[in-house]
């Protein structure tokens, strides 16, 4: 049997050498595809496996909340839960055997004459005793017991202290306290949700009595602490949740304006692919990009199958009197079909090798792109590994059975008195697999194309997008702790600098910060947006103003006065601007601002955004970036004295700035629309390259098993261009069925996508004319020098075998 099998290999093996252009186009087609889907493969498992190192992880459980704000119409999932959620669970419920609380930290702590910057988290003790985060020093029961203890990364002991020993030594935070540092932590280089450079003691947050006092409430803590417990063996996250709705009723009354709805279990392996909820711990990327993805992945991957099974038809029908003779002489259909699977795996794992060549490259074009660098989720290659060897290899054999089981089924089945008679025996009758697989391949490039065609125009729309104020000649400059008056008092006398403004939120950053209105005039209340300013910022950008006033100018401007746009003058129904003018609105719950002017629909978050109901309100000390208008020839000098100027104020903070120009240019969902750009225009290149080495085949087999026919037509006088005309003319109708089925389909996708960008194009109908008549040029090219060549051959080559 070991011989038969080894047998079966060496005809494989002279097969693929005896045909090398065969095996070099099929190869080739199957690496490219390969070579993404590795890439994804290797991708998702780097999500599936964060924080599965932990020794405890399958009994440890994450508590998110379902909760009521008052500034929320409706409850939203957050990942946070109240503070001492962890400490209640444990007391009250006897499924719990241990719980991790923790809350945001971040501090400039002083050593020496240095100042540094860290971040972690505020943690109890049971996170070095459930996580397997080893301590190099220090001890795991005590270590984050007594307040002001604190425990760092080795990364973060060797940036602050060098290869002195941290151990003992005190980090001093200002208007906090002296902090002792009491462990240190070796760095663990894998996926986990828990990223932090330090730990300080938990009891550290309830040292100061007001502190405490606040901290006691659960509606305080809820959206700002997380907390993780441990269920004893044989506990079960069903129970724990039968439990949660009994916890909030003892501990969170709540009321309509807050109310904790409900609190839910998340396995610790599972929050990595789960629900993007408000304030998690770390961004994790959707996983309905990580679906995306992958579906593109298979996408590929099928085509390159399809195109396989297509050349491999086709080049294999030369071999038919081969299956007709070992049939006769005894061989079984299983047999057959092993020799073509055995061939197909082959192929296959030759393509393994090849893409994992290319693999490398396209590694680093998907590690640069920015939702993976944004979610620091970029993926290296593990050759340590086993499982992946494991998997690739597996997958190598599956794409070979997928790509060579119909191939293999449909040889094997060809009767040997038929075959033996020749090839032009074997017919082709009706709508055949064959068929469905061009039509198939073409309309998915026919998609794909218009896709990226669609991804262009939409891209450089954005890019050309106008957002109602005038960015050009303005720096923004990244206030962190200093005043906003200070900063202002010492830069607007610089030379170059004609105004300087502020405002809590830039357009372009990507974020903005919700608020409820309501008017006389409506009984629902309508989302829209605050942004606080100071009362320059409407005249340094050059908002246009069309009704009322701003707050440039107002001497002691009233704190119930705001500017709103136009958008929230419809929503509000406040008839014209003029009209809106000192009207009363209130906001949130119960605030009454007085709106003293009107300003135009400026896009105050991105450049794809609609623009959204927005709420001007005046507060210098709410603002977080300076904007300084200067001249054009005063650039340099202005960056100069913003650097000596910055060295002056009160701040230990890195001073950073930008062009607004180049701030908007760079904008995350710009750069988003880019990197989907290359991955749709890398697909369609693929798919169309498959589509038509799949056409290939087809014309290939098509002419194998016509050649007596064209022989006979061209002794009865055909000429060249009607053979040519007649060999093609079923390939022009696949094209075309594919092309119809196609452009609806396109429609709607593309349309479904575009719908969800408030500033979008319209889609042309030039579009799909354009894309179409690219394919039909493709495909010419692709066959006609093959009908050319079969309809030029000899009549006595065709028929001396005949």
């Amino acid at each position: 049997m070991l011989m038969l099998q080894l047998n079966y290999f060496k005809i494989a093996l002279r097969n693929l050498i005896k045909h090398k252009s065969f095996s070099l186009i099929s190869i080739i087609g199957l690496a490219a595809s390969m070579s993404v889907c590795l890439v994804i493969i290797i991708f998702m498992k780097h999500q599936l496996s964060f924080d599965d190192f932990h020794e405890k992880a399958d009994r440890i459980y994450h508590i998110y909340s379902d909760y009521k704000a008052p500034s929320n119409s409706s409850s939203h999932f957050y990942a946070t839960s109240p503070v001492s959620l962890g400490e209640v669970l444990q007391s009250e419920s006897p499924l719990i055997e241990d719980y991790i609380s923790l809350r945001r930290f971040g501090e400039n702590v002083l050593h020496g004459d240095q100042t540094l910057q860290l971040a972690g988290y505020y943690a109890n003790g049971g996170l070095l005793n459930m996580l397997s985060f080893p301590l190099k020093n220090g001890d795991t029961a005590s270590a984050l017991t007594e307040p002001f203890s604190m425990v760092l990364t080795d990364v973060a002991a060797e940036r602050i202290f060098g290869e002195s020993d941290p151990m003992g030594e005190i980090l001093s935070v200002k208007d906090v306290g002296d902090f002792k540092v009491t462990g240190i932590m070796a760095t663990v280089d894998k996926p986990t949700v828990f990223e932090f450079e330090a730990l300080v003691s938990f009891p550290t947050l309830f040292s100061d009595k007001a502190n405490n006092e606040k901290l006691s409430k659960w509606d305080n803590t809820v959206r700002s602490s997380f907390n993780f417990v441990l269920l004893k063996e044989g506990g079960s996250p069903g129970e724990l949740s039968a439990q949660l709705p009994g916890i909030i009723s003892s501990h969170f009354k709540g009321d309509d304006k807050s109310h904790l709805v409900a609190l839910h279990p998340q396995a610790l392996t599972a929050i990595s692919t789960g629900p993007i909820m408000d304030n998690m711990m770390k961004f994790m990327l959707p996983i309905i990009v990580v679906y995306i993805l992958g579906g593109i992945a298979l996408m590929i991957l099928f085509a390159a199958c399809f195109n396989y099974v297509g050349l491999s038809v086709a080049r294999a029908l030369g071999r038919a009197k081969e299956i007709g003779v070992r049939k006769v002489i005894g061989a079984q259909r299983a047999q057959i079909i092993r020799q073509f699977l055995i061939e197909s795996i082959c192929i296959s794992l030759l393509a393994l090798g090849l893409a994992s060549l290319f693999m490398t490259f396209l590694i680093d074009g998907f590690n640069n792109l920015t939702p993976i660098q944004f979610t620091k989720a970029q993926i290296a290659i593990n050759y340590g590994d086993l499982t992946l060897y494991l998997i690739v290899g597996a997958f190598g054999i599956l794409v070979g059975l997928i790509a060579g089981l119909y191939p293999a089924i449909y040889l094997s089945s060809f009767m040997p008195a038929v075959v033996l008679k020749g090839l032009s025996f074997v017919r082709r009758k009706g709508f055949t697999l064959r068929k469905l697989l061009i039509v198939t391949q073409f309309s998915l490039s026919m998609i794909f194309i218009v896709s990226t065609f669609l991804l262009y125009q939409q891209s450089k729309h954005l890019a050309k997008a106008s957002y109602g104020f005038n960015e050009k000649g303005v720096l923004n400059v990244e206030l962190k702790d200093v005043s906003y008056d200070i900063f202002r008092s010492e830069m607007i006398h610089q030379p170059g600098v004609e105004n300087i403004s502020a405002a809590s939120i830039m357009t372009g950053e990507g974020s903005r910060s919700d608020t409820w209105m309501l008017s006389e005039e409506i009984e629902e209340r309508q989302k829209g947006y605050t942004v606080w300013v100071d009362d320059q910022f409407i005249e340094n950008l050059q908002i246009p103003l069309l009704a009322g006033r701003s707050f440039a100018g107002e001497a002691g401007i009233a704190e119930n006065a705001v500017l709103i746009n136009q958008t929230a003058v419809e929503r509000l129904k406040l008839g014209s601007p003029e009209s809106a003018v000192n009207r009363m609105i209130t906001l949130g719950d119960s605030t009454q601002a007085h709106v003293i002017g009107i300003v135009s629909n400026y896009r105050f978050f991105s450049a794809m955004a609609d623009v959204d109901p927005l709420v001007l309100r005046y507060n210098p000390e709410f603002v977080s970036t300076a904007n300084l208008r200067f001249t054009m020839a005063g650039f340099d000098p202005l960056v100069t004295a913003l650097q000596t100027t910055w060295q002056k104020l009160p701040t230990t903070e890195t001073l950073e700035y930008d062009l607004y120009e180049d701030q908007l240019a760079n904008a995350m969902e710009l750069k988003l629309m880019e990197d989907f750009l290359h991955i749709i225009g890398l697909v369609a290149g693929f798919a169309i390259l498959i589509a038509l080495l799949g056409l290939l085949g087809m014309a290939t087999f098509m002419i194998e098993t016509r050649l007596k026919e064209i022989g006979v037509r061209k002794v009865l006088g055909a000429s060249t261009a009607g053979i040519v005309g007649l060999l093609s003319k079923s390939f022009v109708i696949m094209i075309g069925i594919a092309l119809i089925i196609a452009a609806p389909l396109s429609w709607m996708i593309n349309g479904l996508w575009l719908e969800q960008i408030g500033n979008r194009i319209e889609i042309s109908p030039m579009v799909f004319l354009v894309s179409a008549l690219f394919l039909l040029l493709a495909a010419a090219l692709t066959i006609g020098t093959q009908m050319a060549r079969a309809a030029r051959t000899k009549i006595t080559d065709i028929l001396q075998y005949e």
